[in-house]
């Protein structure tokens, strides 16, 4: 589109014939950037209790309620950082459970696709592409895929709440399609690692202990009653 608008600027401005090479030039030169708002990465729901270790999936939806807004995803890559220091990522894979991996069985980088990860760990990323040059998936209109599962370790001082995921902007975190066209994807930032605590034994007896005291004394009061 925008080299279309060049083009006939230039027609309308002049007709010289530089003018009109100039115009040529800035289609060609210029990046090709598919428009689609409709995609959106981010973090599927997950729980994981402090000292432990855990996975969360990256997924991809799109977003688009007309039949017309169907994308082609022929590649991907993304990036991700945990904020503080209680999460340390180990490893990205093809096998997804929550939802179907995008590419299933025509991965030309699985099961193995992590790309790089940081010296502190805290940051980790990942591609890959469908086996297939110059095809893809087909994305319909409300349909959502994992982009990966990315294992971790939470320390054992990590508080109860959500640590957020922050996704790095383009081109650390896009697509492309079957003609090596970018897709931009929409950034969620409301994805994390919900860390749930879990009572210690003796909390548990503490609890079965009270529910059991507070039965009997309820028994005796409906006895003394009758």
């Amino acid at each position: 589109m925008q080299c279309l608008v060049a083009y006939m600027f230039q027609q309308l401005s002049s007709f010289k014939y530089n003018a009109l090479l100039a115009a040529t030039l800035v289609c060609l030169l210029s990046p090709t950037i598919s428009a689609n708002a409709g995609l959106l990465i981010d973090i599927a729901p997950n729980s994981t209790a402090p000292g432990t270790t855990g996975s969360l999936e990256v997924t991809l939806t799109n977003t688009g309620t007309d039949p017309l807004d169907e994308v082609i995803v022929a590649g991907f890559s993304f990036e991700i950082t945990a904020s503080g220091n209680d999460v340390t990522f180990s490893a990205v894979s093809t096998g997804t459970s929550l939802f179907p991996y995008i590419f299933g069985a025509n991965s030309a980088f699985g099961p193995d696709i992590l790309a790089n990860l940081s010296t502190d760990k805290h940051t980790v990323s990942a591609s890959d592409n469908y086996s297939t040059s110059s095809t893809g998936v087909t994305l319909t209109p409300g349909e959502t895929v994992s982009l990966g599962l990315v294992s971790f370790a939470l320390s054992s001082s990590a508080p109860a709440g959500l640590i957020p995921i922050t996704f790095s902007a383009f081109a650390a975190t896009g697509g492309s399609d079957p003609s090596g066209n970018d897709i931009v994807f929409g950034l969620s930032t409301t994805g994390g690692i919900n860390v749930v605590t879990v009572p210690e034994p003796s909390t548990f007896v503490s609890m079965l202990l009270g529910a059991f005291g507070t039965s009997i004394v309820t028994f005796r009061r409906r006895n003394l009653a009758v």
